[in-house]
């Protein structure tokens, strides 16, 4: 799977604009289907919601005319062992790039909220996908309402110099080495309840903490070793891991510190998006929209018109 995964990146090189590489990806584990108990075969696909979601997304990014991508930039599935073939190949026929990777080592404090999150410290291992300059990542339940490109054209979208004196140091006792360079650009998590564009009253945990559902990212060896530092035992008190990839990855870029994350316009994407968001012009959604809550009847076309449109071209 690795050999085949780096030949279909160095055909896709070429399509990517202005000599840059990129790539939007997600991340999709087995862990909710096997708690579901469901067998992966063509005839329930549409029973696992979270696949079912990784392939809207899909849809959206590569097919979908309103929404789809201007410059050609693929779509990666980061995937867990758990992911069924058949499912990577329906991903693959769909037109993603699937790559199975093994799971992200993890000190005995590892202990998320929901057990479905059991899994989700392996999307560290998006920073090993260093064939690519800049990558979006979005998790799988999210969707587009138009075109996600320009968000690689934010002014926080850029790669910037990490600092030498922050308030809250690097812990070089315990912490892998930190690069001079880094991307980290993402926004604030909004409440259910909120304006748009959202003030600062309406971030969730203020406007210094980032969802880790949606953000801009260089890959980098370096940084992918200081986040396996960060979540061996030694960092088992420098954050909460009741959310563990999202609070490690808001303490590795925490405002104050080294490698402090820039801010993209929050146009992008909304948590727990509303009617009122979707007509003020965000381009990205983000919710379990299978839970009958917010957009739900919009999803739910946009599954139908999904399916649709890839039983008209299989």
């Amino acid at each position: 799977m690795a050999s085949a995964y780096h030949r279909t990146v160095s055909n896709l090189q070429a399509t990517t604009t202005q000599h840059e590489r990129l790539a939007y990806t997600t991340f999709l584990a087995g862990t909710q289907a096997k708690m579901d108990n469901i067998t992966a075969s063509e005839e329930n696909f549409h029973s696992d919601k979270y696949f079912t979601a990784t392939r809207l997304l899909g849809y959206h990014l590569m097919h979908k005319p309103t929404t789809r991508t201007r410059r050609d930039i693929p779509f990666v599935v980061m995937v867990t062992q758990t992911v069924p073939d058949i499912q990577i190949k329906r991903l693959e026929k769909d037109g993603a790039i699937v790559v199975r990777v093994e799971p992200q080592p993890t000190g005995e404090w590892f202990h998320p909220r929901k057990a479905r999150w059991s899994d989700v410290m392996t999307k560290l291992r998006l920073w090993q996908m260093v064939q690519f300059d800049r990558i979006l990542f979005l998790d799988v339940d999210s969707a587009l309402i138009g075109p996600l490109d320009g968000v690689f054209d934010d002014p926080g979208a850029k790669a910037v110099g990490s600092v030498k004196d922050p308030k809250s140091p690097w812990d070089s006792e315990t912490e892998g080495e930190i690069p001079t360079q880094y991307l980290m650009a993402s926004a604030p998590e909004t409440k259910t309840r909120h304006s748009f564009p959202p003030l600062n009253k309406d971030f969730l945990h203020g406007p210094d903490y980032f969802n880790a559902g949606f953000f801009l990212f260089s890959p980098s060896a370096i940084l992918h070793t200081y986040y396996t530092s960060l979540a061996s035992n030694s960092s088992s008190k420098k954050f909460r891991t009741d959310c563990p990839e999202q609070n490690l990855l808001n303490y590795a870029h925490r405002k104050d510190g080294p490698m402090p994350w820039t801010t993209l316009d929050s146009k992008w994407n909304i948590v727990l998006a509303n009617k009122n968001d979707v007509e003020k012009g965000v381009v990205s959604v983000h919710m379990k929209w299978w839970n009958g809550k917010g957009l739900w009847q919009w999803f739910d076309r946009e599954v139908s018109r999904m399916e649709g449109f890839y039983w008209g071209r299989d």
